[in-house]
């Protein structure tokens, strides 16, 4: 999706991997399950993710809302989503 332009949806996919991913891992590790992502996510740095992991997760989760729910606000072009060293 993102090779191909579509910004937006790599974005949002990108996030619900990362929220099934901990659906996964919490079910793999036996841990209290949680419908807060991020708190799953802080729940397995405490068992099993290193902190690079947990990191990383929590950044693409960033602004998940507004990306999941097609938040009109949301600035879709690339020029300005992305920033100037990624590009």
């Amino acid at each position: 999706m993102y090779i191909a332009g579509f910004f937006y949806g790599a974005i949002s996919v990108a996030q619900a991997y990362v929220e099934a991913l901990s659906l996964f891992l919490t079910e793999i590790h036996h841990l209290r399950k949680s419908s807060d992502t991020a708190h799953r996510w802080t729940r397995l740095r405490e068992k099993q993710v290193s902190s690079a992991v947990y990191e990383a997760a929590i950044a693409i989760l960033t602004d998940r809302n507004h990306f999941h729910h097609l938040n009109k606000l949301v600035e879709q072009d690339f020029e300005k989503v992305v920033s100037p060293e990624v590009v």
